[in-house]
């Protein structure tokens, strides 16, 4: 069994991409247990997995679960089995969300349990980690089979990139879309911009395909691909009428723009709205996701178009913002 140890960034989306990304890559699963900021799946281990999502903090192999006490803790650790090979060393993290015990003190508590077993102790450089993970009521132990570095989506804020537009998506965010379309081989967003959500998926290994009707941006979403060496295509078109094939892409993932200028530029709000989620709908093919932002709930607008809806999360940003993420899936 897998543990997703989740960030605390968002309540529904760590979870959603988690099980989004699963499907994505063609791995049976089946959610055993969901814990605040923890979910515990059956499904077995891939590389890739860790590789894909953002708003996971690690991946753990589950050797026990136990009621978030020291006495039941430890006698927890003295049943799991561990490697038979004893010259092996390891390190301890506790990851404490939100119940009273110690975090250092229970660290140091089963690393002396394990050290009995027969195995030697290494902060800096173990063999492998052992990981509890205090939440609710329960503690999650195991191996640790990946470590997710945040920072690297800290570097790629849009300010660092070769080309800078404001009011775009956080990297974490665009990598969270791409997951959610169930992205594998390619991506289609035909609101690109500066190609945040292409940028992402290109450091995936996944083609990026992306237009937009202003070329300023466009050029500048080129810059950013570039950088990253990210494979793209990018195309000089209008989000209302494109140059598609009919059930040509295999995934969307889009931030609809919702200011002033792209309402001018598109006539009026509704028209840009209706006109694209029809264009998306006429390009995805039978059975794909497509994933798409609003600043509100557009579920009656995607239905219009012929999408069934299966998730809407909310991310307020500030005041007088609050994005909702629309799933949906082209029935057929």
């Amino acid at each position: 069994m897998l543990a997703f140890e989740l960030s605390g960034e968002h309540a529904t989306l760590p979870s959603a991409e988690v099980t989004a990304c699963l499907e994505a890559l063609g791995i049976r699963f089946r959610v055993e247990l969901g814990l605040p900021r923890c979910l515990l799946v059956d499904a077995d281990f891939s590389e890739r997995i860790g590789q894909r999502l953002a708003m996971t903090r690690s991946i753990i192999d589950v050797l026990g679960v136990s009621d978030a006490s020291e006495p039941e803790i430890a006698e927890m650790v003295r049943g799991v089995e561990l490697s038979a090979d004893r010259r092996l060393s390891f390190r301890v993290r506790v990851k404490n969300i939100g119940t009273p015990l110690s975090s250092a003190k229970l660290e140091r508590r089963i690393g002396e349990l394990v050290y009995d077993m027969g195995y030697s102790a290494s902060l800096d450089n173990p063999d492998f980690e052992l990981r509890a993970v205090l939440t609710g009521d329960k503690c999650v132990f195991g191996r640790t089979l990946s470590l997710i570095d945040s920072s690297v989506f800290e570097r790629r804020r849009p300010q660092y990139k070769p080309f800078f537009y404001p009011g775009v998506l956080m990297p974490k965010v665009a990598r969270v879309l791409v997951n959610l379309a169930r992205a594998v081989d390619m991506v289609f967003d035909p609101f690109c911009g500066t190609g945040g959500i292409l940028v992402e998926a290109g450091l995936m290994g996944i083609h990026a395909l992306g237009s937009d009707v202003q070329r300023k941006v466009l050029l500048g979403a080129k810059l950013n691909l570039v950088h990253y060496g990210a494979p793209f295509t990018l195309m000089y078109q209008d989000a209302r009428s494109l140059g598609l094939a009919d059930d040509s892409v295999s995934a969307i993932a889009c931030d609809i723009p919702y200011g002033h200028s792209a309402i001018i530029l598109a006539g009026s709000r509704k028209e840009l709205l209706e006109d694209s989620l029809a264009e998306m709908h006429r390009g995805l093919r039978l059975g794909k996701r497509a994933v798409v932002v609003a600043d509100r709930c557009i579920k009656d607008e995607m239905a219009a178009a012929g999408f069934e809806s299966e998730q809407v999360h909310r991310q307020r940003v500030h005041r007088s913002l609050t994005r909702v993420i629309h799933v949906a899936v082209k029935p057929g």
